[in-house]
């Protein structure tokens, strides 16, 4: 957050800008050096990752995936304390600012979901600087080439954001000076259009191209049994999740994506319990819990309650239970057959 201001302050930054260097190649130096730094940190956990393999069986193609999605999380992180670095002198003010960025980022998706859970216009334009959820799939052990795309678009978008905000110190309110400005104010313009509409044609692909199941157990890959089951498919199905989207479990949620793409016959919508409390009963006179799905395929219809989705065991002795297994395609294809 010192990298730009303090420079600012000392005025060390007009020794920089008058040299024989371009802007862009100045900031990128400096983004590059302090992702050098921040390397050097997920060496030390890829290290560490390759280690705990030799002592036992670890899913280590799952933990270096994890490695991978926090070392682009944090390349993003670097871009915007650097933005935030360039807009003032005071490397403490950078810093609170910087926290109270990235801050909302991390805590976008609750708020959106708070705006409407549903989703609107609103909600969808925030949702652009979620920084949160695209790290979710490297945890979860998918690689994700949406989120590759969204931290490496949103990175550069900062770093680029950072050189014009440079610039514009440099220039001199006049007539002559004003016209290059507002070039500068059309070009920011272009570079977030284009971020925004980078993410949005990856986003409209298939889950099969933009998330890669690296998990041990291949947890969100559908067996050939029912991919070729999904192929014989002609009528067509809703699956009906009694959820809103953002609060559904991460791993049906990844399921219902394969199955989605599995056949043109399959939609998936989710049914916010807040908004429609009585959809269920269309279906079924039993309660239904939050989370659960409804197949339906014309007058046919099936339940598939929340906890049936999961094995678990219970321990009497303490009456807790503890999840085992994961039997969401068992359960879903039961359905559609």
């Amino acid at each position: 957050m010192r990298s730009l201001s303090e420079d600012r302050r000392t005025k060390t930054d007009q020794l920089i800008l008058t040299a024989p260097v371009s802007v862009g190649k100045i900031v990128m130096a400096k983004y590059l050096a302090m992702v050098l730094i921040h390397g050097i940190v997920i060496v030390g956990m890829t290290i560490m990752t390759l280690f705990l393999d030799t002592l036992g069986d670890a899913p280590t193609r799952q933990n270096l995936i994890a490695v991978l999605g926090f070392a682009l999380y944090g390349m993003t992180c670097i871009a915007v304390g650097l933005f935030i670095s360039s807009l003032t002198e005071s490397q403490i003010i950078s810093a609170v600012m910087t926290f109270g960025a990235l801050f909302v980022g991390y805590m976008m998706s609750g708020i959106t979901q708070l705006i409407s859970s549903s989703g609107n216009i609103l909600t969808k334009i925030l949702g652009c600087y979620d920084l949160r959820t695209p790290l979710d799939s490297f945890f979860d052990g998918c690689f994700s080439v949406s989120g590759v795309v969204y931290y490496l678009s949103v990175s550069l978008l900062f770093v680029f954001l950072t050189t014009q905000s440079i610039q514009k110190r440099r220039w001199q309110m006049t007539r002559s000076k004003l016209s290059a400005g507002v070039f500068s104010t059309g070009f920011i313009a272009v570079g977030v259009a284009v971020t925004v509409i980078i993410n949005l044609i990856v986003s409209e692909l298939p889950s099969s191209i933009t998330s890669i199941d690296m998990t041990s157990s291949k947890l969100y890959s559908l067996t050939q049994d029912t991919k070729e089951y999904l192929k014989t498919l002609d009528k067509d199905i809703a699956i009906y999740v009694i959820a809103s989207e953002g609060s559904v479990d991460s791993t049906v949620s990844e399921t219902l994506k394969r199955y989605q793409d599995g056949s043109d016959h399959i939609t998936v919508e989710y049914k916010d319990p807040v908004k429609f409390p009585t959809f269920y009963q269309q279906f079924t006179d039993s309660s239904v819990s939050s989370g659960s799905l409804i197949v339906v395929c014309g007058e046919q219809s099936r339940v598939i309650d929340y906890s049936d989705l999961f094995e678990s065991d219970i321990d009497y002795t303490t009456y807790t239970s503890t999840v085992t297994g994961y039997d969401g395609e068992g359960q879903i294809t039961s359905a559609l057959q």
